[in-house]
């Protein structure tokens, strides 16, 4: 499935699932999880990772709404762990076309947002734009361009450690993934730098899309790639994202259509992509106990069954790890021609060396829960999309559980 074709038709992904084989513990135990709370409504939508914790009590979320009959991209936050959500502020240019593919990093109470933005992010021209907040997310400095002033730029990431910002994406005609660092906040950014080129094609013009994603593993900066439609590499680099080592290769046979997700803790690293077996698309990760510098082999998160799994996310708080992800739960969500899919969370307090029996977290007939984001805000704060498939109307919502 090619994912921005999905969220384009409003079914913004459909996937994700459960474990076996070396997930035997229950590091979590069974959560009690409150009534959704509303984020955004009106043609909303949201790309992993939307949610960065700044605090105990307080995210922030970002996302693509409907304002006035004008697409931007917004931001929200929460100060009392995900009960309810203060009124959201639009960081895009107003005159823009078209906005999508927001994602945000948060590190204390400064807060990086990037997102697509120009006049047409699907075949036309798009750039990556970059602001920054020094307010939990509350207030935003203007933004600025980070790639080409006329390209078209895909799917970005955005990693902070101090002072010391990265954000990747893909030159969608040239497959280039590059990327860009500031040493002094996101004040300034340096020349681009070329990781690698991958022709994973996945736009309606030809152009491709590496769904790069990075994580800050200590000192060490880990980003994986969609090198082609298939394989999946990781690479590091221990100078801030200057350079990079020669790529890993994780998977030949995974899903060229679901984007990664990675997070970190110490020495630990966790990357979970979807993978495609007999016509049948599950969930994967791999895992390294040396800041990528080696990964061990793959282990399944979410299995294959007749229902698809998709939307991996995965998160780092304290010493464990989080994984949320959507599998279908009928045959319309797997064919992606609706039907109704819920969101499951899984846990592990062994460096994902073992993880818990998955958790329902949101389900509801006809809709399509996509997990979006993750975090340790008051207790459990998951976030997803919610794709009404009688209506193709769409929401963000939140969900506490403790």
């Amino acid at each position: 499935m090619v994912v921005e074709r999905t969220v384009r038709r409003s079914l913004a992904g459909v996937m994700s699932t459960l474990v076996l084989s070396t997930m035997l513990a229950h590091p979590v135990a069974a959560l009690t999880w409150e009534p959704p709370v509303g984020v955004a409504a009106d043609t909303a939508a949201a790309w992993a990772p939307a949610l960065a914790a700044t605090g105990p009590q307080s995210a922030t979320v970002i996302f693509r709404e409907t304002v006035a009959g004008a697409p931007a991209i917004r931001v929200a936050r929460t100060i009392d762990g995900g009960a309810s959500w203060l009124a959201p502020v639009t960081i895009s240019s107003p005159d823009a076309a078209a906005v999508t593919r927001a994602t945000v990093a948060a590190f204390g109470q400064t807060v990086d947002a990037v997102w697509s933005q120009g006049a047409d992010c699907f075949t036309g021209h798009c750039e990556i734009r970059y602001a920054r907040s020094s307010d939990g997310g509350a207030t935003f400095g203007r933004s600025v361009r980070l790639s080409s002033a006329k390209g078209m730029a895909g799917q970005a990431s955005v990693a902070r450690s101090g002072s010391t910002v990265v954000v990747a994406w893909t030159d969608a005609p040239s497959g280039k993934v590059l990327a860009r660092v500031s040493t002094d906040g996101g004040t300034t950014f340096e020349e681009p730098v070329r990781l690698d080129a991958t022709t994973n094609k996945q736009y309606p013009n030809g152009g491709a899309e590496a769904f790069p994603v990075l994580a800050w593993c200590g000192s060490d900066l880990v980003s994986a790639e969609m090198m082609t439609r298939t394989k999946l590499v990781a690479r590091r680099s221990s100078d801030g994202g200057r350079t990079w080592t020669a790529p890993t290769t994780l998977a030949k046979n995974a899903a060229p259509g679901i984007a990664p997700s990675a997070a970190c803790q110490g020495m630990n690293a966790v990357l979970a992509y979807g993978q495609q077996t007999s016509g049948v698309t599950w969930l994967a990760y791999r895992r390294s106990t040396d800041r990528g510098a080696t990964w061990k082999p793959a282990a399944v998160l979410a299995p294959a069954t007749a229902m698809a799994a998709d939307a991996p996310v995965i998160s780092a708080a304290g010493t464990t790890f989080l994984a949320l992800f959507l599998r279908c739960t009928d045959a319309a969500c797997t064919a992606g021609t609706g039907g109704e899919g819920a969101t499951y969370l899984r846990s592990s307090t062994t460096g994902g060396a073992t993880w818990s029996a998955p958790e329902q977290v949101a389900s509801t007939p006809q809709v399509i829960h996509r997990p979006v984001g993750l975090g340790r805000v008051g207790s459990y704060l998951a976030l997803f999309t919610s794709l009404d498939t009688t209506t193709w109307a769409s929401s963000l919502e939140s969900r506490r559980g403790s």
